[in-house]
């Protein structure tokens, strides 16, 4: 449904309320809820208002008060008024009761009027309801209804369905419902993930993110000359054959097979030639034309004879022998067909897509907007790259190296500087974020350390869904969600960083955005290392590959391999994978070579 703004007259021009309704049963928390959400708007610095819809008598006044007794003794309208508050009471003495728009009219203009009750009326609503109430929801016999908030955990409906209990995630539908944002209810679908202290393997753990996570943008029209790196909304086709006709693939001179063969004599030079843009308009009869690469073909000519293969003489030519039907023509639609298909939605741009798609006159595209991105490192310890050095603390690296991926990723980032290790302080931060950007993302804090905060404090305000995978580098790696927002706690460790971030924030991000999910290619080089590891996880080794002349190239690894150890991964250019059941890998070995390329590219 259309989200509806309501227009009242203040007196001094026309301003806009937003309207939502809280629909369902009696007796399936519509008020509870409206408690909840009043404040969960409020503190995104919205104002709020309410109309409650009452099917029997009731009565705000109380006998013996001043105020009673002037509507006993028969005041239409009584308005009773003090420092605090006013309120107005008004006698529907002939029994007919106001309409909606005539209620709506008696508000003074805020930015959200909630409504419980009006069923009836026309608005777009959100229904409760709790299966265990015994009812039936109505959101199939009310078109206005355009989500449902319940209780019921992988309940599988035509429209939106939110969590009842988690009041952040019902305002960010309502906000982003109204700002026309085509924002999904779950970022992340949290019955999805394993809950606890289970330890994910890493092929677990994508797979969750490839299958759980969700659009969390909306869409926008984008001129084609910004349009690299943007990720497309719809399918684009072609509107038009290219080329749109027959030309030449070369420069040299047309001519009709069929002359050619019934007449191998000099044939005559007809004056005139075509070039592109400027077609030849005469007639040639029997005769060849002098035509340039991308030229038309003039009519009633089909085959083109390199220039260089030619010989002259005056007026006459002579033609070289074994030419084809069609030799050196391109014909109309050979690349490109009418309606043809030419990249699918999902697709991040490239320059030679760009190119494609304006070599069939498209200018404008349907885009997701860029992925909005809060970035945050923690730690007492960090400094900043202009800081001087200080005993006991460190430069702030990770953020700076995620601050890269992500742009190589498209995404708007809010680079938000450095938390310090007080669980007031990240808490405060983190609700902040999670009101202006689709995904959090956070350095350091996810472990069981006595100032690993991050960890405890968005199983508090939010939802943990996995926090420890089976691999190395970087084991501590918490996802979640705080209200629609997705969360992404990646190790301090800078090389964990890293890892974590190629592995497992970058799918994360290509479902947030609507990017196709794109697993990086690797391929096989031998081994030119020894190395023995633990089973039961899996590892990846920066490494360095060596093309060889012929056959398989090499991959020789960095000797420090420290999950604190960030040269080693400037002096890579890949990674070497180990599979969890691997115990030793020795020289001559076939390996697995994940290029960085491959992830950043």
């Amino acid at each position: 449904m259309t989200a509806r703004r309501y227009r009242a007259d203040t007196g001094s021009g026309l301003i806009c309320m937003h309207i939502i309704g809280i629909s369902g049963w009696s007796g399936n928390g519509k008020t509870t809820l409206l408690t909840r959400l009043i404040p969960a708007l409020k503190e995104r610095d919205y104002d709020v208002s309410t109309i409650k819809h009452a099917h029997h008598r009731f009565d705000i006044d109380r006998p013996g008060k001043d105020s009673h007794r002037h509507r006993e003794a028969g005041a239409g309208e009584v308005l009773i008024s003090s420092a605090r508050r006013w309120a107005l009471m008004h006698e529907n003495r002939d029994g007919a009761e106001a309409s909606f728009e005539e209620i709506v009219q008696k508000i003074t203009p805020v930015d959200f009027l909630l409504i419980e009750g009006f069923k009836s009326e026309n608005f777009p609503k959100i229904e409760v309801w709790r299966p265990e109430s015994g009812s039936a929801p109505r959101y199939g016999e009310d078109s206005s209804i355009i989500a449902l908030a319940t209780t019921a955990r992988g309940y599988d409906a035509p429209i939106p369905v939110l969590d009842l209990d988690d009041e952040q995630q019902i305002a960010d539908f309502i906000i982003g419902h109204f700002r026309g944002e085509a924002a999904p209810v779950h970022a992340l679908q949290g019955d999805c993930f394993a809950q606890g202290e289970e330890i994910l393997s890493a092929r677990d753990a994508i797979a969750l993110i490839a299958t759980s996570a969700d659009i969390a943008v909306g869409q926008e029209s984008c001129p084609l000359m910004e349009g690299c790196g943007r990720v497309l909304a719809a399918d684009m086709h072609s509107s038009l054959d290219l080329p749109p006709a027959d030309n030449s693939a070369v420069d040299g001179y047309a001519f009709r097979h069929r002359d050619y063969l019934e007449d191998p004599a000099l044939p005559r030079v007809v004056a005139g030639y075509s070039r592109a843009g400027h077609p030849f308009a005469g007639r040639a009869g029997k005769g060849v034309v002098k035509i340039l690469t991308g030229a038309l073909m003039p009519e009633g000519l089909d085959s083109v004879a390199m220039v260089e293969h030619v010989h002259l003489d005056g007026d006459r030519i002579r033609l070289p022998k074994g030419l084809q039907p069609g030799e050196n023509r391109r014909k109309a639609g050979e690349d490109i067909r009418k309606n043809q298909l030419l990249l699918e939605r999902g697709h991040r741009l490239r320059p030679q897509d760009v190119g494609l798609l304006a070599s069939v006159g498209i200018s404008q595209l349907p885009v997701y907007n860029p992925l909005r991105v809060a970035l945050f490192s923690t730690g007492d310890e960090l400094l900043e790259p202009e800081q001087p050095p200080a005993p006991g603390h460190i430069h702030d690296s990770n953020r700076y190296m995620l601050l890269a991926l992500l742009q190589k990723l498209g995404c708007e980032t809010s680079n938000l500087g450095i938390l310090p290790d007080e669980p007031e302080a990240i808490e405060t931060a983190l609700r902040q974020a999670a009101r202006q950007h689709e995904i959090i993302i956070t350095s350091g804090g996810v472990s069981v350390g006595d100032e690993d905060h991050v960890k405890r404090i968005l199983a508090r305000i939010g939802r943990l869904h996995f926090w420890r995978i089976a691999i190395k580098p970087g084991r501590p790696l918490a996802l979640g969600q705080i209200g629609s927002t997705a969360f992404i706690g990646l190790p301090g460790n800078p090389v964990s960083t890293l890892v974590c971030g190629l592995l497992f924030l970058r799918p994360l991000i290509q479902r947030l955005s609507g990017a196709r999910q794109t697993p990086p290619l690797h391929f096989t080089a031998t081994a030119d290392f020894t190395y023995e590891k633990k089973p039961g996880r899996r590892e990846w080794l920066r490494a360095r590959y060596h093309a060889a002349a012929d056959g398989p190239g090499s991959v020789e690894i960095f000797p420090r391999q420290g999950s604190g150890i960030l040269s080693s991964a400037a002096w890579a250019n890949g990674l070497v994978e180990i599979g969890e059941d691997c115990r030793y890998i020795n020289k001559g070995d076939m390996v697995q070579f994940l290029p960085f390329s491959e992830f950043t590219g």
